[in-house]
C-alpha cells in the first residue's frame, strides 16, 4: 500500500491513517463523507485524523468495513491481511 501511495502522490511520505482510509475509499468507490455516514461518525471526523489520533473503536469500525486489519490501517504492516474482527462478528 505504501508503494501505491508513493506512485499516486509521487512523494515519499510517512504513513498516515487518513491517507490509508482515503485510498481504501477510492479503491471501493465510496467517499470519505459516505463512509462517515455509513459508520455513524460525525461529519468531518475522519479528516480530523490528520492532526489527531482516532480511538480504537473507530479504527476497528473502519477496518471491519473494508475487511482489513487494524494493523494495516495503522501502518504497522504493509500487507492488507484479514481482519480477525470480521470472523468474530460472523460467528
Amino acid at each position: 500500500m505504501f508503494e501505491k501511495i508513493r506512485r499516486i502522490t509521487g512523494v515519499k511520505e510517512e504513513h498516515s491513517i487518513l491517507k490509508c482510509i482515503k485510498l481504501l475509499c477510492l479503491e471501493n468507490d465510496i467517499s470519505v463523507a459516505e463512509l462517515e455516514k455509513e459508520l455513524g461518525f460525525s461529519n468531518g471526523l475522519i479528516s480530523k485524523w490528520s492532526n489527531s489520533s482516532p480511538t480504537g473503536d473507530k479504527i476497528v469500525k473502519v477496518a471491519v468495513r473494508f475487511g482489513v486489519s487494524a494493523d494495516y490501517l495503522l501502518g504497522l504492516v504493509e500487507d492488507i491481511g484479514t481482519n480477525d474482527v470480521n470472523e468474530l462478528h460472523s460467528k
